[in-house]
């Protein structure tokens, strides 16, 4: 069992994503905690960006995809996927 879940719902914003993975990289903690990344029907290199992440860090990366847009649907989908 983790202590918290982190929870990212994105859709068509690689750009802004990277930029927010990188900063959740710097986070410094001595809980246990996994990051949940869901993509909700992107078209961009959302996926691409996830993926990239995920094999750089160390930190738990649970990759999630929604394939109906919405924010409701994706948070749905994370919920289910967090520990």
């Amino acid at each position: 069992m983790v202590d918290f879940s982190l929870i990212i719902a994105t859709r068509n914003r690689a750009a802004n994503l990277e930029k927010c993975l990188a900063a959740i990289a710097q986070l410094r903690t001595t809980a246990d905690w996994e990051l949940i990344i869901v993509d909700n029907a992107a078209t961009d290199d959302t996926a691409a960006v996830i993926q990239k992440f995920k094999a750089e860090t160390p930190m738990t990366v649970v990759p999630a995809f929604e394939a109906k847009p919405g924010l409701g649907r994706a948070q749905s989908r994370t919920f289910r996927r967090a520990r």
